[in-house]
């Protein structure tokens, strides 16, 4: 579960790594005056490598990463 406040949201066992990285991605935001774009990802790596995500397995977490970006894009720029 993850607490925000008095709202919790449940995240799925196969999903948690996926989620620590785009926690982890909340200060690499590229803006522009149109608004949110999406993440930067050149800080990728040293994200997978801080939560021991092996080369194997960056691809699963990087579609999922993108699945969260393009919601948390469209909710940051009110659509």
């Amino acid at each position: 579960m993850i607490g925000c406040g008095a709202e919790e949201t449940r995240c799925w066992a196969e999903n948690w790594r996926t989620f620590l990285v785009l926690d982890g991605m909340g200060t690499q935001i590229n803006i522009c005056q149109g608004g949110v774009i999406g993440f930067r990802y050149e800080a990728l790596p040293l994200l997978f490598d801080l939560h021991n995500i092996k080369p194997d397995e960056r691809g699963f977490i990087f579609d999922g990463l993108r699945e969260m970006e393009r919601a948390a894009v469209q909710q940051l720029n009110g659509r």
